[in-house]
């Protein structure tokens, strides 16, 4: 029993029985509405709506005739495991395959409660339990009306729905605040310029790995990471899915890059191709990563890693080759690098250090505020065992 909540006066009602699936429709161009509300504008376990389209900006298709009001919920009936549940809190239309829903009656339901009721562990469950197909499974509305919840009593409704909201408003300022501080991070650099010099010109280093002969055993399984092109992402790799053996490193074209290298994925998918790390500790790459080491007089090892990460869609673009688009040492190399001097380059790895350091503690409390409302929610009308 969670304290000061008396589930003794608690109802179980069908989601059907307080809800109703709202059928009213609109013509985008008649000028009623001014924003529709696509699939990809609606976040996973992210009640507020912060996205939307402009009716007129582009082409919308048939589908989009459900006019929703503000107060209403959206539910995206496609792809239930998405978790796609938000609050309107403006008028709009939004297509056929997007559910709009209202309480039946205000005081049995509050129209505030109902998007946690269907945020819920169980509700969720219920409804990808409900859905049919395999490649874009959807449901029916008569599938999650029949999903059954314990009620509250519409005066513990009213207590409880402003301290829910309250927690998701502070969850959704943080969420913006991390945004902004990645938007910040972005901005600075972008601001960086390329120059009159190349890469070529500031690293001493550049050197692609290989892969020790698979057939021998004793190279693998050793205690040398060995770093592969999918795995080349983030500023700080420590570690690799294989490890070679020293004997396989000696007998091989493979070899050792120290600590605070850069290393470029020149191979892979789309994705993958261009991608930028930096490795935290000496480790070997096969022959499809290629290995930076900044010329310490010119470049900074960090800010060669920051540039590079930055110039990670340019190269991707520069890809050579025919069915299977590569990277290459001569590409990579061929790259501008700006004309900053030494000291503004540390100078601007201090200020990037300072916003990703304020990103890490953004993003562990938005983790920490996410686990703490999950909690609250599945506490207070959550169906599980009180």
């Amino acid at each position: 029993m969670t304290p000061g909540l008396d589930r003794s006066r608690w109802t179980k009602v069908k989601l059907g029985d307080v809800v109703r699936k709202v059928k009213t429709k609109v013509n985008p161009g008649d000028g009623s509405v001014s924003r529709y509300v696509a699939g990809e504008h609606m976040d996973t376990d992210e009640l507020r709506i912060s996205r939307w389209g402009e009716i007129g900006d582009g082409y919308l298709g048939p589908a989009f005739h459900a006019l929703f009001k503000a107060g209403q919920v959206l539910y995206g009936s496609r792809r239930t495991y998405l978790r796609k549940v938000a609050f309107a809190d403006f008028d709009g239309v939004c297509a056929n395959t997007t559910f709009v829903l209202e309480t039946r009656d205000d005081e049995v339901l509050l129209p505030e409660l109902l998007p946690f009721v269907m945020s819920t562990e169980a509700f969720h469950a219920h409804s990808i339990a409900e859905s049919k197909g395999s490649v874009n499974p959807y449901v029916n509305w008569p599938d999650i009306a029949k999903y059954e919840f314990d009620l509250p009593p519409i005066e513990e409704q009213k207590r409880m729905a402003p301290l829910l909201w309250a927690a998701e408003r502070h969850r959704s300022a943080i969420r913006e605040l991390s945004k902004s501080i990645e938007t910040t991070s972005i901005a600075l650099l972008s601001s960086l310029q390329p120059g009159g010099r190349k890469v070529r010109d500031v690293v001493k280093l550049a050197r692609a790995g290989a892969t020790p002969l698979r057939a021998r055993k004793d190279y693998y399984g050793g205690d040398i990471p060995w770093l592969k092109s999918g795995e080349v992402i983030g500023p700080s790799i420590s570690t690799s899915a294989e490890k070679i053996t020293v004997l396989g490193l000696e007998n091989s074209s493979a070899h050792l890059v120290p600590e605070g290298a850069t290393c470029v994925a020149m191979y892979g998918d789309g994705k993958t191709r261009g991608s930028v790390g930096r490795i935290s500790t000496p480790m070997a790459t096969n022959q499809a990563v290629l290995a930076l080491v900044a010329n310490e007089s010119l470049c900074d090892q960090e800010f060669l890693y920051l540039w590079m990460s930055s110039r990670s869609t340019p190269l991707r673009e520069k890809s050579a080759g025919g069915a299977q688009k590569n990277l290459n040492k001569a590409l990579v190399l061929s790259e501008p690098f700006p004309d900053v001097a030494l000291g503004e380059q540390e100078v601007i790895v201090a200020r990037y250090r300072f916003i990703d350091n304020a990103r890490i503690n953004v993003e562990s409390e938005l983790r920490h505020t996410t686990s703490l409302m999950r909690a609250l929610l599945e506490r207070l009308i959550g169906q599980e065992e009180q």
